[in-house]
């Protein structure tokens, strides 16, 4: 029987329902039931008083319904539990959640050993060492939601597996610690999480398990099993003091809906810093927020950015900023970043592959003490670089030469004057018969997942695919290609259509050979074009430089020329 929205106020009949098994009186103004009103219902198994805000007790005769196994109290102003609810011995659900005048569970271990869901979340119960001793004798227990003020017994709960696992909401209140630590592991089935009125000055996850906190990423090796919060979903944060970021929410790859209201000494959502650090320790956090639906910012007075490169957040449906005084305006239109995210953001392992080796890199050019790494801005300046470009070009960088990106981030800056439309680099290449580019460059190329792309060296003919025939070529080529005098050949252009041959027949008239070439195009109108040619003496390099500008400064001045269109003016780039 469903009584549903039927605004009945007050109860007073004794009915005769002994076939009666479901009785839903949810969403009413009910005030008052009757004493005997549940005497004769023997067989009644689910009874939903949900959402009755003027409820304030449940009759002593509810002890009748031997049958219950489903109660639903939420949402009402209950104070205590009947003693008779300890005849309920069948009851496998008790829902008290937003009861906030309610008192205690004093002996529901006793009471009713056969709960297998407790739903406390938000009523004005609070998991203590009293109540944490009667959660363990509930053997059955498989969803718990709970709330939580000390963060001892936060810490306690967590050490007990079982009860642990159970836990599908925690509202953590009035916390005051130094950290708080979250298991990963232990609470593998959390589903929403809200911390309110907290101050936590430190937040830590502890992924690995119940016995071992999360350490540096300089102390443990990079986790290849999982180590997020697999069912988290929500996260709710009001009022939350001594956090200047929240970069622990990496770790909930899964989250849907982010609320973040009125803590004023949050910063950033996910620290730069930090949130490398995780990424580069966990290989199975990838993009951050790929999966959010829903992104809610009020009266944060401190923030000034969500994420060092949030993505395009491509299931947003929501996304409201309100009072966020130092948060930049363009923030709030997720795509309007100096640089659109590259379409390979949609993938997360070419996403990964990329952090990977920008963190690489960028290690590698601060222990080199580059001049351009000691800039301050010099860290968002790589990633953006990395981000222009596609996720194939990361694959393609050889992070032994990083010292090669500073290059072609110089290139690209210098073609943006539009007064230029191409500028190149010359630098000869040191070939060994272990590593030849001919016969390396072809292995990667029949590898269609490489993304290289590559003009094999001519006169192969028996080149068509499988390692047996790599390496026969590999041994006849070895003995040449090691004498051959080779040169890298970098240019920085705008974007044009049949680029790659244009610059192809310009390196051919000078009588170079290509035997590897990488094309780019970044998102916004710019091609990085980085060819391997022989042909010419290896320590000419000035002299190709001069010959290459000649050739491009006289296709300029031909008349009809194709070319045209392409070099208005030439800059060459030597190597710092």
């Amino acid at each position: 029987m469903s009584l549903m929205r039927t605004q009945i106020e007050e109860i007073s009949c004794s009915p005769n329902c002994h076939n009666l098994t479901t009785l839903l009186l949810p969403n009413n103004a009910l005030a008052d039931i009757s004493v005997g009103f549940f005497r004769f219902m023997p067989q009644l198994v689910v009874l939903d008083l949900s959402r009755n805000l003027s409820l304030w007790g449940v009759p002593e005769e509810i002890s009748n319904l031997g049958s219950l196994q489903y109660l639903n109290l939420s949402s009402t102003r209950v104070k205590s539990l009947p003693v008779g609810l300890q005849n309920l011995r069948k009851l496998i659900y008790l829902n008290l959640e937003f009861t906030d005048e309610l008192e205690n569970l004093v002996g529901i271990a006793t009471s009713l050993p056969k709960l297998q869901v407790l739903k406390l979340y938000q009523s004005n119960v609070f998991v203590d060492d009293i109540l944490l001793e009667e959660l363990q004798r509930l053997e059955h227990l498989k969803v718990l939601t709970a709330n939580i003020k000390d963060a001892m017994i936060l810490e306690k709960i967590q050490g007990v597996d079982r009860l642990a696992r159970s836990i599908r909401c925690l509202y953590l209140i009035d916390m005051s610690a130094p950290h708080v630590i979250l298991n990963t592991v232990a609470l593998g089935g959390l589903q929403q999480l809200r911390i309110v009125d907290c101050n936590i000055s430190e937040i830590k996850i502890n992924w690995k398990n119940k016995d071992r906190w999360e350490l540096s990423p300089v102390e443990i090796l990079p986790s290849t099993s999982s180590s997020c919060f697999k069912q988290l979903s929500t996260v709710y944060i009001y009022n939350l003091k001594g956090q200047k970021d929240l970069s622990w929410l990496l770790y909930a790859q899964n989250l849907t809906h982010l609320a973040v209201v009125w803590s004023s000494q949050i910063k950033e959502i996910i620290n730069k810093k930090k949130g490398m650090s995780i990424i580069k320790l966990h290989r199975d956090i990838v993009v951050p927020f790929e999966n959010l639906e829903s992104l809610e910012l009020y009266e944060l007075d401190g923030l000034t950015d969500i994420c060092w490169n949030y993505p395009n957040l491509p299931n947003c449906k929501r996304f409201s900023v309100k009072f966020c005084p130092k948060l930049p305006k363009d923030i709030a239109n997720l795509g309007s970043r100096a640089v659109v995210a590259s379409p390979s953001e949609g993938n997360p392992r070419h996403y990964r592959m990329k952090l990977d080796v920008y963190g690489e890199v960028l290690q590698r050019l601060q222990e080199s003490n580059y001049e351009e790494a000691t800039l301050p801005d010099f860290e968002d300046q790589l990633w953006l670089h990395f981000n222009r470009l596609p996720a194939r070009y990361a694959l393609d960088v050889k992070v032994e030469r990083a010292e090669d990106v500073l290059t072609h981030q110089r290139l690209l800056k210098l073609v943006e004057d539009p007064a230029t439309s191409l500028v190149f680099e010359v630098r000869s290449v040191e070939v060994s018969s272990d590593s030849d580019p001919a016969v390396e460059v072809y292995a990667q190329s029949s590898n269609p997942s490489s993304g290289q792309r590559a003009l094999p060296p001519p006169n192969f003919e028996a080149i068509t695919q499988g390692n047996e025939i790599v390496e026969d070529v590999k041994s006849a080529v070895n003995a040449t290609l090691s004498t051959l005098p080779m040169h890298e050949i970098t240019f920085a252009t705008i974007h044009k259509p049949k680029l790659l041959s244009q610059l192809t027949s310009l390196l051919g008239e000078l009588g170079l050979t290509v035997q590897e070439a990488h094309v780019f195009s970044t998102v916004d109108g710019f091609s990085l074009d980085i060819f391997v040619v022989d042909g010419w003496s290896q320590e000419e390099t000035d002299g190709l430089k001069d010959a290459l500008s000649k050739d491009i400064l006289n296709l300029k001045d031909q008349p009809g020329s194709k070319q045209k269109s392409i070099v208005l003016s030439c800059y060459v780039l030597s190597p710092q």
